[in-house]
């Protein structure tokens, strides 16, 4: 765009349609939403664990749009010993319950966008 102005061309090329710009704020306004709620309806532990989940929700999601490249060895070892670091840390308080559970799970879902 910036090329585009110094050569005098007012013709930049088209950005994101209202449409995806509009779900992007929905889904970022959610999010800490979503974030507190998982904390009152789960365990502090739990919660924990539902946030680490973000970073290979991330990494499915980009990966299923066909950006992002497959997890090489190192990268993969780093988030499994994450969670396991996480898992040992919370594992003392770690409750479920199905309303707790899907609020996560959207949370993650939302986060991860």
């Amino acid at each position: 765009f910036a090329a585009d102005l110094e050569a005098g061309n007012g013709d930049a090329a088209p950005g994101p349609k209202r449409g995806t710009i509009v779900a992007l704020v929905l889904l970022t306004a959610t999010a800490p939403a979503l974030a507190n709620a998982s904390l009152l309806f789960n365990s502090v532990g739990f919660t924990q664990l539902s946030k680490v989940l973000t970073t290979p929700a991330i990494a499915t999601i980009e990966r299923a749009r066909g950006h992002g490249a497959p997890l090489d060895g190192p990268r993969l070892v780093c988030l499994v010993l994450i969670h396991i670091g996480v898992y040992i840390a919370s594992v003392a308080d770690v409750t479920l319950n199905r309303t707790g559970t899907l609020v996560a799970l959207a949370n993650v879902v939302v986060t991860a966008r």
